[in-house]
Parts: structure tokens; sequence; C-alpha cells
């Protein structure tokens, strides 16, 4: 593409040049003396040389053009080749960490301009939550996002462009326990990623009574037991001992 360019100014300075000298020369053979002795013959060559000066007028607008539509389709298509490059928004997988609505949670629906609508909704045990006009809509394993965006889809239904907002007022699905030798046992939303030493320092530490090296953990989802050495959590020896919680562990502190 470049070559091509280079081809079409070198065309043009070569027809610049030769208009150019038959121009000149036809001038200096015309007016060397008065214009009245100039000779038919002569006019007649000055006259030949119109379409060549319109020629070399045009040149110069015709390769700037011809340069600025080049350019132009290079852009073009270096932003179609960019664009085909881009994966499509829908084709992006979603956070596996962002949070998932799970059995017990509430949810606060609003439907702005629809009371009726608008309701506080505890996501059941199956996994189904309620909403005044529609059937029951399964909302587990969501996001609040994409639970926003399904429950517009069946409000469409029933109302014409509808604004829907949902948000998650309570977290029950997402729960850790501590019981035992600590201040304040009991249990604690899973709002991240929280591990042993962090729980037992959110539920205000343990008690003096407490049996530093035979704390445990039971998993919820297969029944392990996990022992933890407190005392060498504390001097940083065994770090892999403070465990990382799933919903429903519970931390033992006997």
């Amino acid at each position: 593409m470049q070559a091509n360019h280079e081809g079409d100014t070198q065309q043009c300075a070569d027809s610049r040049f030769f208009t150019s000298n038959v121009v000149r020369a036809a001038s200096r053979k015309c007016f060397a003396s008065f214009p009245g002795s100039c000779r038919f013959g002569d006019l007649m060559i000055l006259k030949s040389c119109l379409p060549a000066l319109v020629l070399l007028a045009s040149c110069p607008i015709a390769c700037v053009a011809q340069r600025t539509l080049i350019r132009s389709s290079d852009v073009t298509s270096a932003d179609r080749t960019s664009q085909s490059a881009q994966p499509h928004s829908s084709l992006v997988p979603a956070d596996s960490r962002a949070f998932q609505v799970g059995a017990g949670d509430v949810l606060g629906i609003t439907v702005w301009d629809e009371p009726q609508l608008t309701t506080r909704a505890v996501v059941r045990p199956d996994g189904f939550i309620s909403m005044p006009l529609l059937d029951p809509i399964k909302v587990i394993g969501l996001t609040p996002e994409q639970v926003q965006k399904l429950l517009t889809e069946r409000v469409t239904e029933i109302v014409k462009h509808p604004r829907v907002s949902v948000v998650v007022q309570e977290i029950h699905s997402r729960i850790v326990y501590i019981t035992g030798e600590v201040h304040h046992p009991g249990a604690y939303p899973l709002l991240g990623s929280i591990n042993v030493m962090q729980l037992i320092a959110r539920s205000g530490g343990i008690t003096e009574y407490a049996h530093h090296k035979q704390i445990f953990v039971v998993r919820q989802n297969t029944g392990q037991k996990m022992k933890v050495n407190y005392d060498r959590l504390l001097k940083g020896e065994d770090s892999e001992e403070d465990i990382a919680l799933l919903p429903g562990d519970m931390v033992v502190i006997p």
C-alpha cells in the first residue's frame, strides 16, 4: 500500500515537471519581444497547455484525497480488527467469588411506581421466592445482579418497562459458627473469605479457660474434623492450620 502512495506521488511530480517546462518554453518564445509579436503557433502552444495546467492543479488535490481515503480505510480496518479481537460481554464469565443468593437470605425487591409488586422476599429452602401476581421464581445460586435481571424479565409480563431493584437485606445462607470458650459464641455471616483466627477475633477472643491445642473445625458438607493449634498459629509456626472457613463450618473451642 505504501508503494502505491509513492507511485501516485511520483506521477504527480512528473506531470508538474513536464507541464511547467512546456509553459516556460512557450512563454519565453512568445514574449521575448512585445506581446503583439507573438505568433499564432506560439499561442496555440499555450492553448494546448491549458488541459495540462488543469491536470497539474488537480493532481495534488487528487493525491491528497487518495491518501486520505486510504488512511481512512486503514483506520477502519484496524478498528474492525480490534473490535473482533475483543470478547463479547455476554461471553465473559462472572466472577466466581461474587456473592450468590442462598436459602434463608432476605431480598428487598422494589418495582418503581408499582407498590403492589414491591416486597420483602425470603429465599425458601427449595431456592424459590414468592412475589405478588407472579409464579414462584428460583433465585438460589444467582448473584443479586442476575436476580434483578431475572425479575425484570418476569415483571415485564404484567408491567411495561419496569424498573426493578434488588437488595440483599439479610444473609443467612452464608453462616459460620463458633462455640465454646469464646467471649461471644454464635453465628456470624460469611461476607467474604475468613479463617479460624479471624473468626476467633470477631467473636471477642478465647477465654482463659480455653484449651489452645484442642480447637477444631467441623466441616458441615463432609463432616470432616480438622484440628487447630492456637498457640502455634499465634507464633506463626503453622499457617496451614489457619483454615479458610466455608459456609456452615463450625469452630469449636473446648
